[in-house]
């Protein structure tokens, strides 16, 4: 009985702390930019009505502005994209279209509520096509620092631990890198974010273990 009563706890724990995960965020753009602004002051954010995967589109640039920075982009600070994001792992997938320019990387990016205001941030790409392409990304909130650089992201210079990260979090970015001093255009599409659910099998798992001890209790 011991056995059963141990258990039980730890499947109450599993489910507690699924039910703390964040709600799905998708932002398809066909609408609006929904709360998506310019990542830096040298770039232009607009809503296209058409022309994205498929309908609307955020379309980001550096046009008429100083070139220096080398990066346009976009960046949301709403409450579905900042704050804490509930531990486990998360998939977040976003559409991209390099349409201009000579571009060197393509990064989803989280900034750290702090001073410092840096991060952690991962590379979706290494080639940088004129056409609409999904890029996604699955990690783990609790991951130490050696395992989130093991699965290829990057700590920026005085930044948070990547777990801490999430417990606080300022930004959610898509963060498009170029030759500095040049002209970049691109877009952005269909924006995902989501809690990746227990698979089945677990599932499976823990309503095997409800089941027993249902029944044990009917026993005692």
């Amino acid at each position: 009985m011991k056995m059963l009563k141990a258990t039980f706890v730890t499947s109450t724990f599993l489910i507690s702390s699924i039910t703390q995960a964040a709600t799905a965020v998708y932002d398809n753009f066909d609408a609006g930019l929904n709360g998506w602004g310019a990542n830096t002051t040298q770039t232009n954010v607009n809503h296209s009505l058409a022309g994205g995967n498929p309908n609307g589109y955020l379309a980001t640039d550096n046009l008429n502005n100083e070139t220096y920075f080398g990066a346009i982009g976009s960046v949301n600070t709403g409450a579905d994209y900042s704050g804490v994001f509930a531990d486990g792992l998360w998939t977040v997938s976003v559409d991209l279209n390099f349409i201009r320019g000579d571009f060197t990387d393509a990064r989803l990016r989280y900034r750290y509520q702090d001073a410092g205001f840096n991060g952690w941030y991962y590379s979706l790409t290494n080639s940088f096509d004129n056409s609409w392409t999904n890029y996604s990304v699955t990690f783990d909130t609790t991951w130490s620092d050696a395992e989130a650089i093991l699965n290829g992201w990057t700590q920026e210079d005085t930044s948070s631990s990547f777990a801490a990260l999430w417990d606080n979090a300022y930004t959610s970015e898509i963060r498009l890198v170029g030759t500095p001093n040049t002209n970049l255009v691109a877009g952005i599409d269909n924006y995902r974010a989501s809690v990746v659910p227990l698979p089945a099998a677990v599932w499976l798992f823990l309503s095997g273990l409800t089941g027993l001890i249902a029944i044990s209790r009917k026993k005692a």
